[in-house]
């Protein structure tokens, strides 16, 4: 990534990084973070929540999330040792765009996302499953969990180029 030599090239492949990441983060966080042994927190108010709820947290899928980034700018940086163009901020740059979109997607999941509780299973449910023993955990039911993605996404992709101007001047 040159944005003196080329800035379009660079802000394209930067944000092209950040999309991957994002995807990447949001994955590894919720497929390993389950593996948590501790409860996860309401990424908006750190109130304890059951496994699956839209927007909780834990400091292992926090870690996951930045471990998935760091990946996607690892993949990046060892595709282009060959060229001799390989830099290594570009870790960084996955790390840091994949954090931001997987916690935006967090918030956005704990905010415009419904989350449901059956207490007599004890798991998360959706909505439209009538029994007179479900609980709302949070969100308001206005996006999917496939619409939250894109959104996190999206946003993700658009901010990535920016960042990537400050981690190569």
């Amino acid at each position: 990534l040159d944005f003196k030599a080329a800035s379009a090239r660079s802000y394209l492949l930067a944000s092209f990084i950040g999309h991957y990441a994002c995807c990447a983060a949001d994955t590894w966080a919720s497929e390993l973070g389950v593996l948590s042994k501790s409860e996860p927190r309401l990424i908006t108010t750190l109130r304890r929540v059951p496994p699956g709820t839209n927007g909780g947290v834990s400091v292992l899928g926090l870690a996951m999330s930045a471990l998935g980034g760091a990946f996607i700018g690892a993949l990046y940086y060892a595709a282009s040792l060959p060229s001799g163009t390989a830099q290594l901020q570009v870790v960084t740059l996955g790390l840091l765009t994949g954090l931001f979109g997987s916690v935006l997607d967090s918030v956005l999941g704990a905010t415009v996302q419904a989350t449901y509780f059956d207490r007599s299973s004890r798991k998360i449910c959706d909505e439209s499953e009538p029994q007179a023993d479900v609980e709302h955990i949070c969100g308001v039911d206005l996006l999917s969990n496939e619409q939250v993605n894109v959104v996190s996404v999206l946003v993700t992709t658009a901010i990535s180029g920016t960042v990537a101007t400050y981690l190569f001047p």
